[in-house]
């Protein structure tokens, strides 16, 4: 193996990993996710000619970012977050200059990382059957005094006497184990174009580990990428590709009913409840922070937000989580922000327009993120870098003619 090659290779790791943490400082968790960012991007920007649309995009966000540190309050934490930011822009101009014609290579990664995701998959299906048929804790945080801090800044643990005892992996939390399971099947659903060949295995376990989170924003994702997959690969056979969506669609009402997701559904708009601090209460607060501040509010400064009441989480002791990255971008950004989640929706429906198998990569990237306001956190920062070195593998693969998604 070369040294790109061995360089490369831990991205998968970094993803499927991220959450292991080595010690924490001030509150900041020092992770294998940021480890292997730091030897990411040193290794990217050394070795890889950059590219000027990146860097342009890069220095922009970099200056409107920094234009605002003569408001902000607390000076520190408005660095700490600058600091995240950068990373973010650094991961986005190295994952785009990435010089991806090493066929091989790229395909070596997509395979790892669906072996890891695949392996995951397996102990997050395997915790939750121990948990919920032997009522046994035995497999929670393998990780042990290393796992990763959860809702609360507690390691996750499921409440005992809860009907239904929702595993969550080697990650944070359930949702977080949803959304990277889910991730994981888009990658699976895509390996036909990715390593020219089918990954059925994959795609069914990483989609059974994420409905075995019961989470809600599982369920959510596996119909939105499967309804795009059927609407990318319906060029024939019309038929039965109706009736795989109408199975998905009725496996995914039979969970919601057989379990408290359906009531979750309905009270989403009741304060207290996850999807209620993951898009209603963000979104008051951007309809009222947007009229007052069109261009945005200091990095990490969040006395605006706890202001506000609706904002406040008694339950898990937070007043200033924004748990949506397209909130949170246009409630700091302002205007420019909402025009950036625009412009990346906007680009979503032009893929699907044009029934291009990036689609379905690219919304399990854009779900992930409206489901974390983590978006400047290293997980992210990994999955954001590894998803555009993918699309732009999806993109050449399609020049060379590879033949579409099988129908």
């Amino acid at each position: 193996m070369n040294s790109q090659s061995v360089a490369l290779s831990i991205w998968p790791y970094g993803i499927i990993l991220s959450g292991l943490t080595f010690f924490r400082v001030s509150g900041f968790s020092v992770t294998f996710a940021v480890l292997v960012t730091a030897i990411l991007i040193a290794y990217l920007f050394f070795t890889q000619k950059l590219r000027l649309v990146y860097l342009l995009f890069a220095l922009t966000s970099t200056l409107y970012v920094f234009a605002y540190l003569p408001f902000a309050g607390d000076e520190v934490e408005f660095l700490k977050s600058f600091l995240l930011i950068a990373v973010l822009l650094l991961m986005v101009v190295g994952s785009g200059s990435l010089d991806i014609s090493h066929e091989g290579l790229i395909e070596r990664l997509v395979e790892l990382y669906l072996v890891l995701s695949s392996v995951v998959a397996v102990f997050i299906i395997l915790q939750a059957l121990v948990l919920n048929l032997l009522d046994s804790f035995v497999l929670q945080n393998p990780f042990g005094p290393f796992s990763p801090l959860g809702p609360g800044g507690e390691v996750y643990m499921p409440t005992s006497y809860a009907p239904i005892k929702r595993p969550n992996g080697i990650f944070g939390e359930p949702s977080v184990a949803a959304w990277s399971m889910s991730y994981a099947t888009a990658v699976a659903l895509c390996a036909p174009v990715l390593l020219r060949r089918k990954k059925t295995w994959a795609v069914v376990l990483c989609a059974l580990a994420t409905l075995s989170t019961f989470a809600l924003s599982g369920i959510i994702n596996l119909l939105v990428i499967f309804s795009i997959h059927f609407a990318v690969t319906l060029r024939g056979k019309v038929l039965i590709r109706l009736a795989m969506l109408l199975i998905v669609c009725a496996l995914t009402g039979y969970v919601l009913l057989s379990t408290n997701l359906s009531d979750r559904l309905a009270n989403f708009n009741t304060e207290g409840s996850s999807i209620y601090y993951r898009l209603v209460a963000p979104s008051r607060l951007l309809a009222d922070s947007l009229p007052e501040y069109p261009f945005g509010h200091p990095v990490g400064q969040t006395d605006y937000i706890e202001s506000k009441d609706y904002m406040v989480n008694w339950e898990m002791g937070s007043t200033t989580n924004i748990d949506n990255s397209f909130l949170m971008v246009s409630y700091y950004f302002g205007v420019p922000g909402v025009l950036l989640s625009a412009v990346m929706a906007g680009y979503l429906a032009l893929l699907m327009l044009k029934r291009r198998p990036e689609s379905i990569l690219f919304a399990a990237l854009l779900l992930a993120m409206a489901e974390t306001g983590g978006l400047w956190g290293p997980t992210m920062i990994l999955l954001t870098g590894y998803t555009i070195v993918t699309l732009r593998f999806m993109r050449l693969r399609e020049k060379h003619q590879v033949p579409p998604l099988p129908s």
